[in-house]
């Protein structure tokens, strides 16, 4: 894309697509407008390893070269970007939902009712079920039980609601325990002002995230890939008129090899998109020229115009959730000393690798045993996190709810149901002012089945 020479940060984009089956790219060609994510950055490592020859006696230098199958790492870093309007998932949600989580539907709006206390709220006829997720006066909540007219809260909340105090939507993301025999992926579209990078057959192995941050909410995703394969911009290596299909790139153009008409690649040109169906060296073989995806009509362009690989001016809007308002509640105390916090999920996806014949490590993958773990960094103040590490050598499952934010379209929340908290190590030194403690969490099921954590955003 048009922009500094250099590689610039500030350029960084990346669009997700859901594939239909591994590896397949997904069901377009380019990354539309819809597909992409708010980020703060992406990383990844795209290796085509090799070796030389170890039968080249009496020389002392490497001779000839032996391939091994490419692989691919990445990494990417969202931000929680959440739409302003309840009722809208986020724009990370294709990449959760393919990758591990369960989206559930929205839950309901409504209004407490009189009579209602911090854990029991009033609501005629109201339509929530056990494990969703509400939010009143700011709280995010589980919904624990349900009768008729009422349903139960947990954690409690911190002070009685009043009668038409607002119950607030809230959009839960729980643990896929049923994951497809046939497993979920998706491509990845990264872009700068430099490159694109295409990646198929991706998977997340880890999700981490992140709060307190001055900064506000973060998360990131990793994992592998079956493949990538980097597009530079590039530039035309000779003018061309409006008619001509056959257009001759300069060196290092990185249009991949095996494009063609079933497997497009879609690259602009000025105001024109140009759908590449070949390439042979640097020449591309385009279809007849005219209007695709919306640009521009066929049109004259002079030698060593930069010519990138097409996408879709991003549509992502709402707001970063940021540190100054939320709350971490443990065994259903509020815990006001927790200053940091950050959560881990190892997905337990295990690639299928080295596959004979294939030119890549991987070609698919198995879900393996998860593991969801959350560590909050508080200060050790008597009553709140002393109490807990009696907690913890009692060995008591024990229920977590950390949030950031409070506020419709700008709140997301963190729970597990049953955890088991480590007992932190002690330690104090005489020149500090104050001592902190570490408290590690490890999520289990509170019953087969059951969601061991659960992403909330409202």
């Amino acid at each position: 894309m048009p922009g500094p020479t250099i590689s610039a940060g500030r350029d960084a984009l990346f669009a997700v697509v859901a594939e239909s089956a591994y590896g397949d790219g997904g069901s377009t060609a380019y990354a539309a407008a819809d597909d992409f994510v708010d980020c703060s950055g992406w990383a990844v490592t795209p290796q085509t390893p090799g070796g030389p020859r170890d039968d080249a006696h009496g020389y002392i230098s490497p001779l000839g070269d032996i391939k091994g199958k490419k692989t691919v790492e990445w990494t990417l870093s969202p931000t929680y970007f959440k739409p302003n309007d309840n009722g809208t998932d986020p724009d990370w949600h294709v990449l959760a939902t393919k990758n591990g989580w369960t989206g559930g539907s929205w839950s309901a709006s409504d209004a407490v009712e009189a009579g209602s206390t911090t854990t029991v709220i009033n609501a005629t006829g109201h339509s929530y079920s056990v494990d969703d997720f509400v939010r009143i006066n700011g709280e995010v909540r589980r919904v624990a039980s349900t009768n008729t007219d009422d349903f139960t809260v947990t954690p409690a909340l911190t002070a009685t609601p009043s009668a038409t105090d607002a119950i607030s939507p809230c959009k839960a993301y729980s643990i896929n325990e049923d994951r497809d025999t046939v497993p979920d992926s998706v491509a990845l579209w990264l872009f700068d002002n430099n490159r694109t990078v295409r990646i198929r057959g991706a998977f997340v192995t880890s999700w981490t995230f992140t709060g307190s941050d001055p900064a506000g909410l973060k998360f990131s995703a990793q994992g592998n890939a079956r493949r990538a394969d980097i597009i530079p911009s590039a530039f035309l290596d000779g003018a061309i008129n409006n008619a001509v299909t056959t257009i001759t790139l300069a060196e290092g153009h990185g249009v991949p090899a095996d494009t063609s008409a079933t497997d497009l690649l879609y690259l602009t040109v000025g105001s024109e998109n140009l759908k590449v169906l070949s390439v042979a060296g640097n020449d591309i073989t385009v279809d007849t020229r005219g209007v695709y995806l919306g640009g521009g009509a066929a049109a004259s362009h002079s030698d060593g115009a930069e010519v990138f690989a097409f996408y879709y001016t991003p549509s992502t809007a709402g707001n970063i959730v940021d540190s100054t308002a939320g709350d971490a509640v443990v065994n259903g105390v509020p815990v006001k000393s927790v200053t940091a916090c950050t959560a881990s999920v190892e997905t337990g996806a295990e690639p299928w690798a080295n596959e004979h014949g294939d030119a890549y490590e991987v070609h698919g993958y198995s879900v393996g045993r998860l593991e969801a773990t959350m560590q909050m960094e508080a200060l050790a103040r008597r009553g709140e996190a002393l109490a807990l590490m009696r907690r913890a050598q009692d060995r008591t499952a024990t229920e977590v709810m950390w949030q950031q934010g409070n506020v419709a379209g700008a709140t997301v929340a963190l729970y597990m149901q049953s955890a088991i908290l480590e007992v932190p190590a002690n330690s104090i030194d005489a020149g500090e002012a104050t001592a902190s403690l570490s408290l590690s969490f490890s999520s289990r099921m509170a019953a087969a089945g059951d969601s061991p954590i659960f992403l909330v955003v409202s």
